[in-house]
């Protein structure tokens, strides 16, 4: 579960390309509707029990997420990756970390 501002945009966040990015390899999908939206400001990312209480994030989703932000991170560094290619990066770090397990 992600949790973001819901109106984090209209209140002048800055863009959490991390966490867009770890929702999107997720969700294996990209969720920033032609590079235009992004999360904003902080994420928090949080397991839910079956009754929809908060708890902690299972093991294997904490690694995924470190993973993935771990490649986005060292993406945007470089300075020179496109949106895309951040994306296929952390699809791939999602793809090897599963492989792993």
């Amino acid at each position: 579960m992600m949790w973001a501002h819901d109106n984090g945009i209209q209140q002048g966040l800055p863009p959490n390309f991390l966490a867009t990015a770890v929702a999107c390899a997720w969700r294996g999908m990209d969720i920033t509707y032609d590079s235009t939206y992004f999360l904003p400001g902080r994420v928090i990312v949080t397991g839910q029990d079956s009754y929809g209480e908060l708890v902690t994030l299972e093991d294997l989703l904490a690694v995924q997420a470190h993973a993935v932000a771990d490649a986005v991170r060292d993406a945007l560094m470089a300075g020179n990756a496109s949106w895309s290619e951040v994306l296929q990066l952390a699809s791939t770090a999602l793809a090897r970390d599963e492989s792993a397990s």
